[in-house]
Parts: structure tokens; C-alpha cells; sequence
């Protein structure tokens, strides 16, 4: 016994030593794959920007502001060699980078409401897609004030891109694209509005409830007799219902009420009042599992996906209560959204 654990010591050490052999030999080799694997990097990846045929999208980001491992609120599009971003919350331009998705390729950023968990990232993906060798104007889509929120993470990105001009040239960081420009959405009554129409794909805007928070914005992306419609945060709403009529996935806010009503118990129990009174406010204009199975099922979409999830469900347990009653209500597919997760119709 004590021979066969001597001659598996000594296979591992000769193993060992030459694999250290090996890569002193070729250190110059290993080195440089390690650089070629830090440098490549999304500007350069653009796969996905090779279909003509079908839809694309990535759920990037799919929590909520509550605590979560997860990122917030970003939903990747791409279609007919086109990328868009619906929505920049927390971590996702990181996200969008550890996808290895083409950031410099970005073809436009629409924003369904401004509330923090949809936006906040908004800056750093203007900025990394300049970075990583934009080479057209950037135009973000959304409602009002766009203008000022815009204007001001100009005048924050100034000197950071003032240092990056003067350092690499302005041949090299074009300082004439560096900034977003503001597409304004105006929303005077319930139709549909067509905000972007181009090579085959139209994307329109619909006016969601998500009052207080008014303009909040759902959006719909058509092309080649396919479609995805994205819902915002609201709650149930008829004008969802009516604007994703016939679509293949529909992207739609889900909060488990009942764990978040739970939760404010707790918190006022625990004498904290204002985390409880917070608790009991945001269950009033979101919507709950099985109220996003009634829209997708009047609606008549194929596939339903939940994202924006509060609170996210990381275990069986939580995902089985997330999910109870809603296959009674909606017969089609249903998909707990997942960070990263992608979806292709075609």
C-alpha cells in the first residue's frame, strides 16, 4: 500500500515538474495568450451581428433594486445586424462586457422610465462604447427630462474624456461622437408610436402605469413578421395587453406581492417604519406572477418571460411559489428570467 501511494506522489511530481519545464520554456507564448485574451474584448466580438433572419434577445440584467446577487434591469436586442439596449440598470454595462457582446457596436440605448434600477449604468455604457472604438453617433431613446439627464452625464463624462483625447488623439477617441444624443419620446394618449424604423426593424413605444412614475414606457420590436415587446415596470395594464397582441416573447416586470407584503410585516415588527412603508408603496404599481400570465394570455403572445424580479427567486422553492397559478392562467411557455439568458425567434 504504502508503494502505490509513492508512485502516485511520484507520477504527480514528475508531472509537475514538467509542467513547470514546459511552461518556463514557453512563458513568452503563455504570456502573450494571456494579453490576447485580456484585450479581446466586446468591441470586437460581433457575432451576433451576423443574423438577418431572426430576434435575438439576451435578458443581461434581471432583478429588481431589492438586494440580489443578480444585475438590474437590461435587456440586450439584437436584429438585422442592429443592437439595442432596453434599460441600464446596475452592473449591466459590466454584464453587457462579460457577455462578450459588440458594446462599440451599439446601435441605440432606449430607456422605459427613470427610475435608478433602469438608468443608473446609462453613463458608463455611453462611455465604454467610445472607448472600446465607437465609430458613429450614439442616440438613446426615452421620456422626458432626456434632455437634462443627458446634458448632465455629459458634464459628467467631460474630463475623463478630455483626458482620454488628450492622451490617445482625437483621430483615435473621436471626441465628436463621445456623447449620447437624446431622442425624446413624447406620449399624448395610448396609441402605439413608431420611435425607430430601419433596415426591415421598427421599434415602437406604448405608455405603461407605473404612476406615480408618468411617462413609464413599454417598447416593441418588429421585423421580418416577428416580434418582442418588452413590458417597463408597471402594473396590470390593458394598453400591454393590447400592444403585445400576437407576439412571440413577451418580456414582462413580475413581483412576488405576497413574499414583498410579508417582508413589511417583518420590517414593521422590527420597528422599522420606513422600509416597511417603501415595502407596501412598490407592491401598488407593479404586477404579480399570475397578473403578467393574464396579459400575456389575452395578449395571445407564444412565450412569456418574468424579469425584472422581486424578490429574485434563487432556489426551487422560491421559484416554485414565484410560478404557482400562472400555468392555469397562461398556456403558453413560461421562463424565470435569467442573467445572461438568451432567446432567439426566427
Amino acid at each position: 500500500m504504502m508503494k502505490k501511494v509513492l508512485y502516485v506522489f511520484l507520477v504527480v511530481g514528475v508531472l509537475g515538474l514538467f509542467l513547470l519545464i514546459f511552461a518556463y520554456i514557453n512563458q513568452d507564448k503563455l504570456i502573450d495568450r494571456f494579453i490576447e485574451d485580456q484585450v479581446q474584448n466586446a468591441s470586437i466580438n460581433g457575432k451576433y451581428l451576423e443574423d438577418k433572419e431572426g430576434i435575438r434577445l439576451i435578458t443581461v440584467g434581471t432583478s429588481s433594486p431589492l438586494p440580489s446577487n443578480r444585475v438590474q434591469t437590461c435587456n440586450a436586442v439584437f436584429v438585422n445586424g442592429k443592437f439595442f439596449v432596453f434599460d441600464v440598470g446596475d452592473g449591466a454595462s459590466n454584464k453587457l462586457d462579460r457577455l462578450d457582446l459588440p458594446i462599440a457596436k451599439l446601435d441605440g440605448i432606449f430607456i422605459s422610465h427613470w427610475h435608478s434600477d433602469h438608468f443608473i449604468d446609462l453613463p458608463n455604457l455611453i462611455n465604454r462604447s467610445w472607448l472600446y472604438g465607437r465609430q458613429k453617433s450614439l442616440y438613446v431613446y426615452g421620456p422626458d427630462p432626456i434632455d437634462s439627464i443627458l446634458q448632465g452625464i455629459k458634464m459628467m463624462l467631460h474630463a475623463e474624456q478630455e483626458f482620454r483625447v488628450e492622451h490617445h488623439g482625437a483621430d483615435i477617441m473621436k471626441p465628436g461622437i463621445a456623447n449620447a444624443i437624446p431622442i425624446s419620446i413624447s406620449t399624448e394618449d395610448n396609441s402605439r408610436k413608431i420611435v425607430y424604423q430601419e433596415d426591415g426593424i421598427t421599434i415602437s413605444t406604448f405608455t405603461v402605469d407605473h404612476d406615480p412614475v408618468s411617462p413609464s414606457l413599454g417598447y416593441r420590436v418588429d421585423y421580418n413578421g416577428l416580434s418582442v415587446v418588452i413590458s417597463g415596470d408597471t402594473k396590470k395594464s390593458s394598453n400591454v395587453i393590447e400592444h403585445a397582441k400576437g407576439a412571440d416573447i413577451l418580456v414582462h416586470e413580475a413581483m412576488q406581492t405576497e413574499f414583498i407584503k410579508r417582508a413589511a410585516i417583518l420590517q414593521e415588527r422590527s420597528g422599522n417604519t420606513r422600509n416597511q412603508k417603501i415595502l407596501n408603496d412598490v407592491v401598488d404599481f407593479h404586477t404579480t406572477p399570475v397578473e403578467a400570465a393574464e396579459v400575456a394570455s389575452e395578449a395571445g403572445v407564444k412565450k412569456l418571460i418574468l424579469n425584472h424580479l422581486a424578490p429574485v427567486p434563487e432556489n426551487p422553492i422560491s421559484r416554485r411559489f414565484f410560478l404557482k397559478g400562472m400555468d392555469e392562467v397562461f398556456k403558453g411557455e413560461i421562463i424565470l428570467a435569467q442573467d445572461g439568458q438568451e432567446h432567439y425567434i426566427h
